[in-house]
């Protein structure tokens, strides 16, 4: 998504399904400040008008930002929907209405299908809440099935990052957006311009008009739309919500139980560098997930609590060694099961992220593969 009056690109997504013949979603945008994370999820209305998918900002379902978003303002998107054998896209222009406090603000959204949606940042933080139910797509992991491996895309600081998105006939979605103010530059301008807020416009890279069929096709669709843009100064707050306490485990050691728990290899990162620069968040609310991280059995992190402020670490591949596993151990799962969390991770000027979920019976494994 892209904003046209800040001329930057925010990581969006939605989730579309259809059930008895009423389409449903929510919408899912966040940024990094100053190593915080903040996010904010809505509901969505959706409709179709001839060949044109339409959505509208139907209410905020969480967020963390720390002023209160404008009351009133709403996103209007304008999707045209574009397959080619296996890529799908939706693409148009969104506007936020005019109130009396603020301008209306236009822009550009372009979404890819995704198709491992448990690696969405939308998905994960709907299960948290216990909202994953209302995707039909959504399917429980069998307790021996091991999840898909994805291969992790490379965002380009200066690059936008393009949105990807998912599609499953006869299934279910989500999306999310929200305003920006002149006074506070700093919270007011980068939640505006991350959300539907009568702030400048979010213009997106344009496809060619396709018109939208008229059978299932657009039944069950995950969008998503990064960001790519540096960080930027906004005097961004983090909001301080209550997270339980982790219970006692200074008498244990770290990752306890390993090899007691199966390996579920989550993604596979291409890296080029001998050291690399880890990032930890949480996924969505707040709630208590602690993690230890191992690199080939050796512990990086011990008993980490995750949350929207930023936790660094920076590793050292082993020379020679073509690969490694990082393995992320659920130490607790907060007060909302499974554990979640996001790890960013720097290669040089390249960045990834990766999208993790464990519990007490699986890890969360990510594979580092050297670049030849």
């Amino acid at each position: 998504m892209y904003n046209d009056s800040t001329q930057q690109y925010y990581r969006y997504e939605i989730a579309i399904s259809e059930e008895r013949g009423k389409l449903i979603g929510y919408s899912h945008t966040w940024f990094l400040f100053e190593g915080q994370q903040y996010f904010g999820l809505k509901k969505i209305k959706l409709r179709r008008d001839g060949s044109k998918l339409i959505t509208e900002d139907d209410g905020f379902v969480s967020h963390n930002y720390p002023v209160a978003p404008p009351k009133g303002v709403r996103q209007l998107n304008i999707l045209d929907l574009q397959l080619s054998d296996s890529l799908m896209v939706l693409s148009g222009p969104f506007t936020t209405n005019q109130t009396r406090v603020y301008s209306s603000v236009t822009g550009n959204i372009r979404l890819e299908r995704k198709h491992n949606y448990r690696q969405s940042s939308l998905v994960p933080h709907l299960q948290e809440l216990g909202l994953e139910k209302k995707l039909s797509f959504v399917q429980p992991i069998p307790p021996d099935a091991s999840a898909d491996v994805a291969v992790a895309v490379l965002r380009e600081l200066d690059q936008p990052v393009q949105a990807e998105a998912t599609l499953t006939p006869n299934r279910g979605g989500a999306e999310t957006l929200t305003p920006n103010e002149t006074s506070r530059k700093g919270v007011d301008e980068k939640i505006s311009a991350v959300n539907p807020v009568p702030v400048p416009a979010l213009p997106v890279q344009t496809e060619k008009e396709a018109s939208l069929p008229t059978d299932n096709r657009v039944k069950e669709a995950v969008a998503m739309a990064p960001e790519t843009q540096a960080e930027k100064n906004t005097g961004l707050k983090p909001v301080s919500k209550g997270v339980p306490a982790i219970s006692g485990t200074s008498g244990m050691k770290p990752a306890a139980e390993l090899y007691k728990r199966k390996n579920v290899v989550q993604q596979v990162v291409m890296v080029k560098a001998d050291s690399l620069l880890l990032t930890l968040y949480d996924n969505g609310e707040v709630d208590g997930d602690t993690v230890s991280v191992l690199m080939n059995g050796e512990v990086l992190i011990d008993r980490q609590l995750l949350t929207t402020k930023a936790m660094r670490k920076t590793v050292y591949l082993p020379a020679g060694a073509d690969s490694v596993q990082l393995i992320m151990y659920a130490e607790s799962l907060g007060s909302i099961p499974p554990n979640t969390g996001l790890l960013v991770i720097r290669d040089g000027q390249d960045v990834y992220e990766v999208r993790f979920s464990g519990d007490l019976e699986r890890n969360a494994a990510i594979l580092l593969k050297r670049r030849r």
